[in-house]
C-alpha cells in the first residue's frame, strides 16, 4: 500500500467519525477503482470493513452485512476476520426476508471458524456455593443494562456467588452500583481471549453467562469458545443462536421460544417460564402523559433507522391512511443528519405524502417524545426489547409483528406478560389491523395511556425477585445436569 493510499484510509476514518458516509462512501468508491494492487489485494478487507461502518452509518442494515462479509472473506487474521464476520452476523438481522434456516447456517458457521481453539477441561466440583459469571461488553448506561440489574441485586446469596467481566473501559455509575453488588468483579479490557479466559478459568466459575454474543464484534464469544467455565449459557445481548458449541444454551421464555423452533439454534434452548426480560427504568423519567382524547392519531417509531425495512413502511403507510388525520414521527437513534436524508427519500418512495411524516435526529431528550406519541409501531424482523418495555412504562402502547425466529418475539413475550398479546401478530395483516382497531378505540387507547405503568410494575416484566428466582431455577437444572453428564463420561 502506498503512503497516499494510508493518508485516504485516515482521511476516510476521519469522514465516518464525523458522520459524513455519503462522502466516505464516495472516497471509497475512488481507491477501488484506482487502488495498487497491493491495497486491493492484501488490504482490500480494510476497504470492505468501512464501507461495511459507512452503510450502517446511513442506516442500511442489509449493505453494511454485505460489505463485512467481503471484509471477513478477504481478511487474512482469523481475530479480526471474526470480528468482520460478527458484524455481518449482527446486520443480517436488519434485512427482510432472510429464511431462519439460511440465519442457523450463517451462525453455525462462526462456530466452524472457532473449531480449532482449545479449551478447557472440568473436574467435579463440589461446593457450598455455585458461582455465576456475568460477561458483557454493556455494564454501563446501556439498553441491555437496564435489563441486568437483578444478577447483581436479587440473587440469592446464601447459594450463589456472583463474579461480574467486564469486556470494555467503559464506566459509569451503572458499572460501580453493580460492581459494588457483585462478590466479585473483573476488567478484561486489553487482555486478549486466551488471557482473559484464563483469569474467568483461575476463578472457577460454575455457570458463565455471555451478555454480548455479536455485538461488539463478537468479541466476548472469541472468550467464550475456550470454554472457561463447564457450563455457559447465551442470554439477553443476543437475539439468536450464536452458532458456537462452547455455547451450551440459550435463555429464551416460552413465549419468544416457537413450538418446534429449537431447530434454529446450536444451543439448547432454556425457557423461563414467563419472562426473559426484567426492566429497570432510567432514573427521572416523568409520569406518563396522558391522551389527547381528540387530537389526530400520532404514531411513532424511536427506533434505529437500520431497523426499518421498505416493507415496514409499506404497512405503515396502510396504517395512516386507515385512520384520518393521521401522522407518523420517526425519531432516530443517532443525529447523523444524512440519515434524515436518506430516510426522507425511503418514505417518498414508500408513497408517503411530505406532510404525513415527521422525521428526527437522535437525542438525549428523546423520551420527551412520549408527550406526543399516541402508538408506537415496532419494526420487524428485528423488534424492540428495551425500546418496547421503556415506551409501555412511559404509557405509549405498541403494536408488534412476530415470526418463528427468536429474535422478531421479543414484543410479543413483553406484550403476553402485560396480557396484552391481542397488540402483538404473526402476520402483515393482523399487525394492520391491530394498529388500526386500537386508534380507532379512543377510550380503549385511554385507558392504556393511563394504566399501563401500573401493569408494568405488577407484572413479571418489573419483578426482580420473582425474574431471579426463575434464573436460579434455571441455573440449578443445567448444573445438575452437567454434573450427571461427567458422572456418566466418568463411568465409561
Amino acid at each position: 500500500m502506498t503512503a497516499a493510499e494510508e493518508k485516504e484510509l485516515q482521511r476516510i476514518d476521519r469522514l465516518l467519525a464525523g458522520g459524513e458516509a455519503r462522502a466516505a462512501l464516495t472516497a471509497l468508491d475512488g481507491l477501488r477503482r484506482s487502488g495498487s494492487q497491493a491495497l486491493l489485494q492484501r488490504d482490500g478487507w480494510r476497504l470492505d470493513e468501512k464501507y461495511g461502518m459507512a452503510w450502517y452509518a446511513l442506516g442500511d442494515g442489509a449493505a453494511a452485512a454485505a460489505a463485512y462479509w467481503d471484509a471477513a472473506s478477504h481478511d487474512r487474521f482469523l481475530s479480526a476476520q471474526l470480528q468482520h464476520y460478527s458484524s455481518y452476523l449482527f446486520c443480517l438481522h436488519y434485512a427482510a426476508g432472510i429464511p431462519d434456516a439460511m440465519m442457523r447456517e450463517q451462525h453455525a458457521a462462526y462456530g466452524h471458524m472457532l473449531a480449532a481453539i482449545p479449551t478447557y477441561r472440568h473436574a467435579f466440583r463440589s461446593k457450598a456455593k455455585l458461582r455465576i459469571g456475568y460477561l458483557s461488553p454493556s455494564f454501563h448506561e446501556h439498553t441491555v443494562s437496564r435489563f441486568c440489574q437483578p444478577f447483581f441485586t436479587d440473587y440469592d446469596r446464601t447459594r450463589y456467588e456472583v463474579y461480574g467481566y467486564d469486556t470494555t473501559r467503559r464506566t459509569d455509575a451503572v458499572t460501580a452500583e453493580f460492581r459494588a453488588r457483585a462478590d466479585g468483579w473483573r476488567s478484561l479490557a486489553g487482555d486478549d481471549y486466551a488471557a482473559a479466559a484464563a483469569k474467568i478459568y483461575e476463578d472457577r466459575v460454575d455457570i458463565l453467562v455471555d451478555l454480548g454474543g455479536h455485538t461488539d464484534g463478537g468479541k466476548t464469544l472469541m472468550l467464550m469458545a475456550y470454554r472457561p467455565a463447564p457450563v455457559q449459557i447465551s442470554a439477553l445481548g443476543w437475539f439468536d443462536t450464536t452458532g458456537l458449541p462452547a455455547v451450551d444454551y440459550l435463555l429464551t421464555d416460552r413465549y419468544c421460544l416457537a413450538d418446534g423452533a429449537a431447530d434454529q439454534f446450536v444451543e439448547q434452548p432454556l425457557p423461563l417460564p414467563r419472562t426473559q426480560f426484567c426492566y429497570t427504568p432510567p432514573a427521572g423519567l416523568p409520569q406518563p402523559f396522558p391522551l389527547d382524547i381528540a387530537g389526530p392519531r400520532l404514531f411513532a417509531s424511536f427506533h434505529n433507522y437500520a431497523k426499518i425495512t421498505d416493507a415496514m413502511l409499506v404497512l405503515w403507510r396502510r396504517i395512516l391512511h386507515a385512520v384520518p388525520g393521521a401522522r407518523l414521527l420517526l425519531k432516530d437513534t443517532t443525529a447523523y443528519p444524512q440519515r434524515q436524508t436518506w430516510m426522507a427519500q425511503r418514505v417518498l418512495r414508500a408513497g408517503f405524502a411530505p406532510e404525513e411524516v415527521e422525521l428526527q435526529p437522535g437525542s438525549v431528550d428523546y423520551w420527551k417524545e412520549y408527550r406526543r406519541a399516541d402508538i408506537l409501531l415496532d419494526t420487524y424482523p428485528y423488534t424492540g426489547g428495551g425500546m418496547t418495555c421503556e415506551a409501555l412504562y412511559m404509557g405509549v402502547p405498541v403494536v408488534s409483528r412476530y415470526g418463528r425466529r427468536h429474535g422478531t418475539r421479543f414484543g410479543w413475550s413483553i406484550l403476553s406478560n402485560l396480557q396484552l398479546g391481542d397488540l402483538a401478530s404473526d402476520s402483515d395483516e393482523g399487525y394492520v389491523t391491530a394498529a388500526i382497531s386500537l386508534a380507532r378505540d379512543v377510550s380503549h387507547l385511554d385507558a392504556l395511556h393511563r394504566t399501563l405503568r401500573t401493569r408494568m410494575q405488577q407484572s413479571p416484566l418489573m419483578d426482580p425477585a420473582g425474574y431471579i428466582e426463575d434464573w436460579e431455577t434455571g441455573y440449578e437444572k443445567v448444573w445438575r445436569r452437567w454434573q450427571k453428564q461427567l458422572e456418566s463420561t466418568a463411568g465409561e
